[in-house]
């Protein structure tokens, strides 16, 4: 289960009443009908924890407790995946264990009413508005009523009160007070006037039902005419239940404590508080209100404040027991408190462990409830938690059985070297708790300091319970067992074997023998461990390039192809394939919808069909964890190890059971960073001539077309300012340049091992001629990989390029240079010149224009007249007005037809830079 975030995780607590209670029980909400908060018996003098008990959904509400039971209610966790029952929790006060659970109205409805109970009914308010009786013993349900609160998400929220044999219950979505028969028969119902805050109740006294009504009153209701005997407004809303005591009621609103005369609402006094779901508590002379920074005191008397205990937020009602308060907090870790009610002076506390996942683990509405010297109360972790001064059981973190694979690895990080990693195998303590952690929902952390030394880790904590200064009496730290043996080894470097139990116990040692004593545990995690043995189709590592794209047809689809990012799952897995000599085929189905492939096949092994029982199929994990996007849609990072199981997937969650997989495929990625020289678009005109000279031969020239791989490479320099050389030795015999550099990044001895040089790749798959040779189409990419070559077959291995230029080919009618700029000034122009060329002949207008890092813009246009193939240099004058900021601009040039302009951009430049002072 998880936490709840405290923005959304409101909820209040039940307490229950049953007919002629025992003195040691806790029977309601704050303990009686008036809502005192005085429990009859003493409280826990220390923080012992005595046991914690597990609960499938949020316990938000506080426990009542009679005849060696505790009963709760539940509503949903932050889990939304599961399924678990909620409603009325049944559990034994000695050990915790859930008896039964009613789900109310269904599965969907669950309760954050307290409950009351008499003759052997239990009376409890569900989130579907309703009020419902069950058989305390049985969990049966008797009866529930209509619908009376409308109040989304929370229902009825109100805490049932049982006074006289009637049934009182609140309405927060109108403020209603329902009376009913213990039958379930509507008896009356007294009409506030208008809505009030949840998890407000009825209280009773001397004949009297005191109830808050219309956001801001409290009214006085004489239970035998049903009418109000008085009235009370404030002038901001009631957060609290009202409670009566010798003669006065006490309740809160949001700014201040209120003492009211009980014959006669009359106001004695008013005290400045920051009030909160919180219900006052009351002893002797002695108020007590929770608010948003912690406990104060107030004389019932006088209202003079006595004391201020300073804490997060206090949501609970807190309880009193002999001399001691017992409050909890609302804060991400919450923590129970004791203290002396004369002094304010904390006896003990506890706080609670910290989620490990960002959610909060606090004590929210939950209000303490206090039987036979024991302390329960439920926190939003899906714990119920019991201290006393008995003999302690330790609490078991988790104790289940986990899977995991002969050969599988993960990756740990120590706590205390964060830029480390170690690659474990999962068959050894370290990786059964690891599983088990995950599966369980709870953390673990060590710390390398002594891998160096001895080859292990040192267990620091689990689930926040940390190891304690062991130079001190008693100190407690975690100790490994296998199969009821001390390990022989420090954690991590424990092999596990199939059907071994591993047990980890939070104790103190022998001061002797430093043997660990683990009857004296406090804590303890159980791992059942079932091996599972998978066939390893590859376990390697690929080196990939950052920016690479290659070609994928899908099986199902071969006149599809999909341009791809070398850094996805998709890329890393086709490289395997290829170092690896095995295959994989992938469907496009999903892709138009999902924006991935369904993964069909790894070496054949095909998926099976998921409509059977315990079918096998293809999933994903990216370090450890299921990757959150579909195949081909996941970006991969250098270091990541990517791996594909072959298993079945949960029937209810459809998680991946990769401890029982049958195949795997295990791909440890490294991500290889080139230096882009460039990466840009290009727009070339078919037909187009222009004059190469190579840099050995400074007498010959060619005259090239332009769409060529040459052609592009030479307008991508032009465009984005870099050179590049090559030579002519090679074209008598083979008609194609050899590329010697590319903005002086020269290819190196092909005899060295290692050597890099240039190779060209178009559409991902390396060019079919040499260089010059190519012709280009629209829409092609061409990539210039500086890169070594595989020694055997020569191949370029382009994942280890070092320098990398890319250019997106955009074959138009007619094409423009990135302009040549001359600075200008205000009032005056900046010179252009552009080259221009077209398909056909025929009258253009070129345009150039661009913006200041402010986006003021500046623009001009010339008209030039192109014959088919040919370029021209057209001088273009850009206005300045004199009113434009001065500074630097970016301009580009466009360029039209001139019987369609404005209209029609046929294409355009890369920009270019000026100055205008």
């Amino acid at each position: 289960m998880t936490g709840k975030f405290s923005s959304i995780g409101i909820c209040f607590v039940f307490l229950m009443i049953l007919a002629a209670p025992a003195a040691a029980d806790y029977p309601m909400f704050h303990a009686d009908p008036a809502r005192t908060g005085m429990a009859s018996t003493p409280g826990p003098l220390n923080d012992t924890l005595l046991w914690s008990a597990e609960i499938d959904e949020f316990p938000d509400g506080a426990p009542a407790v009679h005849d060696g039971k505790v009963y709760l209610p539940t509503w949903p966790d932050m889990n939304f995946t599961d399924a678990d029952p909620m409603g009325l929790v049944c559990c034994d006060a000695a050990s915790g264990e859930v008896l039964w659970t009613n789900e109310l109205g269904g599965q969907a409805v669950g309760s954050v009413s307290g409950v009351a109970g008499a003759d052997g009914h239990i009376y409890i308010g569900g989130t579907d508005g309703k009020v419902y009786a069950v058989d305390a013993d049985t969990g049966v349900t008797l009866w529930s009523s209509e619908q009376i609160d409308t109040t989304a998400y929370f229902g009825l929220s109100s805490s049932p009160l049982v006074y006289n044999g009637t049934v009182y219950v609140l309405s927060a979505s109108d403020g209603v007070l329902h009376a009913f028969g213990t039958d379930g028969t509507g008896l009356w119902t007294f009409q506030t006037g208008g809505a009030i805050g949840y998890y407000i109740s009825p209280s009773a006294a001397d004949g009297k039902v005191y109830v808050a009504g219309k956001g801001n009153e409290i009214f006085c209701i004489d239970a035998g005419t049903h009418t109000a005997v008085w009235n009370a407004t404030f002038p901001e809303a009631v957060k609290s239940t009202p409670v009566v005591s010798d003669g006065r009621v006490y309740a809160t609103t949001a700014d201040h404590l209120y003492a009211l005369d009980a014959t006669t609402g009359t106001e004695a006094w008013n005290a400045a508080l920051t009030g909160t779901y919180s219900t006052p508590a009351i002893s002797d002379d002695i108020v007590i209100a929770g608010s948003s920074n912690g406990l104060h005191a107030y004389n019932a008397t006088t209202g003079a404040e006595l004391w201020t205990f300073a804490s997060a937020r206090v949501s609970v009602s807190p309880t009193i027991a002999d001399d001691i308060v017992y409050s909890g907090t609302n804060e991400e870790t919450g923590r129970v408190y004791a203290v002396n009610i004369a002094t304010g002076i904390e006896v003990w506390s506890y706080v609670l462990p910290d989620s490990g996942d960002g959610t909060y683990a606090a004590f929210y509405t939950s209000s303490p409830a206090i039987s036979d010297g024991v302390l329960y109360i439920g926190a939003e972790n899906n714990r119920l938690y019991a201290f006393g001064e008995g003999s302690s059981s330790p609490e078991v973190i988790w104790d289940g059985a986990v899977s995991i694979t002969e050969g599988e690895i993960f990756t740990f990080v120590p706590s205390n070297n964060a830029s480390a990693s170690y690659e474990m195998n999962r068959t050894t303590d370290i990786g059964a708790l690891d599983r088990a952690a995950t599966d369980g929902g709870f953390t673990y952390n060590a710390s390398d300091a002594w891998y160096a030394d001895f080859g292990s880790f040192l267990l620091e904590d689990i689930n926040g319970i940390e190891n304690q200064d062991w130079t001190q009496e008693n100190a407690h730290a975690w100790s490994i067992f296998i199969n009821g043996e001390a390990a022989p080894m420090g954690f991590g470097a424990n092999d596990i074997q199939n059907g071994d139990t591993l047990t980890f116990y939070y104790c103190p040692t022998d001061s002797v023998t430093w043997a660990p004593l683990i009857d004296q545990a406090t804590y303890i995690v159980t791992i059942d461990v079932e091996v599972t043995t998978a066939t390893v189709i590859w376990d390697g590592a690929v080196a990939i390039t950052e920016g690479e794209i290659f070609t994928f047809v899908p099986s199902n689809n071969e006149s599809a192809s999909y341009e791809m990012n070398r850094t996805t799952d998709i890329g890393a897995l086709d490289r395997a394939a290829t170092d690896g000599g095995f295959t994989y085929n992938a469907s496009d189905a999903w892709y138009a919808d999902f924006g991935s492939f369904l993964l069909e096949d790894i070496n054949g092994i095909e998926n099976q069909d998921w409509t059977q029982e315990n079918a096998h199929a293809w999933s994903i994990f990216i370090n450890g964890g299921a990757a959150p996007m579909g195949f081909g849609a996941n970006d991969i990072q250098n270091g990541d190890t990517l791996t594909f199981y072959y298993c079945p997937t949960d029937s209810v969650t459809w998680a991946p059971l990769i401890d029982q997989a049958t195949y795997i495929v295990t791909i440890d990625v490294e991500v290889t960073t080139a230096t882009v020289i460039w990466d840009g678009a290009v727009a070339i005109t078919e037909g187009e001539i222009f004059t190469f000279v190579p840099s050995n031969n400074e007498s010959a020239s060619y005259e090239m077309n332009r769409t060529t791989d040459i052609g592009a490479l030479d307008r991508a320099a032009t465009d984005g300012g870099f050179t590049y050389n090559a030579s002519d030795a090679w074209y008598a015999d083979f008609g194609s340049f050899l590329l010697e550099d590319i903005n002086g990044i020269e290819n190196q001895d092909w005899t060295q091992e290692n050597a890099h040089a240039w190779s060209i790749f178009i559409n991902g798959e390396a060019a079919p001629m040499g260089f010059g040779a190519n012709d280009i189409q629209n829409g092609d990419t061409i990539t210039f990989y500086y890169c070594p070559t595989d020694s055997v077959t020569w191949a370029p291995l382009i994942d280890q390029a070092t320098y990398i230029v890319t250019i997106d080919v955009c074959i138009a009618e007619a094409a423009v240079d990135t302009p040549s700029l001359a600075d200008g000034t205000r009032g005056g122009f900046v010179l252009a010149e552009i080259n221009a060329t077209a398909e056909e002949s025929g009258w253009y207008v070129v345009v150039v224009s661009g913006t200041d890092a402010s986006g003021e813009a500046i623009a001009g246009t010339g008209t030039v007249r192109l014959n088919s193939g040919e370029t021209v240099q057209v001088p273009v004058l850009v206005s300045v007005p004199a009113q434009a900021s001065a500074g630097t601009y970016t301009l580009y040039a466009g360029i039209y037809h001139l019987d369609e302009y404005p209209e029609g951009l046929i294409s355009h430049s890369g920009g270019s830079e000026c100055v205008v002072s």
